[in-house]
């Protein structure tokens, strides 16, 4: 039996996703961040991964504490920022739940 490592996705598929295997990309994150010794903002732990994409140029990624994150919510939902949780999990700008 071949174990799976990624979860896949395909637009076009009608198949059910097996959500209890992670992603490459919350792979990725949660290891950036928890690698991470402090944020880009200050000296605090971060637990979230920003990813700004310019119109030229590569992305760039930014990453925040929990208090910065809040209080730059806004800032990053108005620059179309991609934000990844400290699992890896994309959040929404609805969902806040951070530790």
């Amino acid at each position: 039996m071949k174990a799976k490592l990624f979860r896949t996705f395909t637009p076009h598929s009608h198949e059910q996703i097996d959500t209890s295997v992670p992603t490459y990309l919350e792979i990725l994150w949660s290891a950036a961040i928890a690698k991470a010794e402090h944020s880009c903002c200050c000296l605090a732990r971060p637990v979230v991964a920003a990813v700004l994409s310019p119109a030229k140029g590569e992305p760039t990624e930014l990453l925040f504490c929990r208090h910065h994150f809040i209080a730059s919510r806004l800032a990053l939902k108005a620059a179309h920022a991609t934000v990844y949780d400290a699992q890896g999990r994309l959040v929404t700008s609805g969902d806040v739940r951070i530790p």
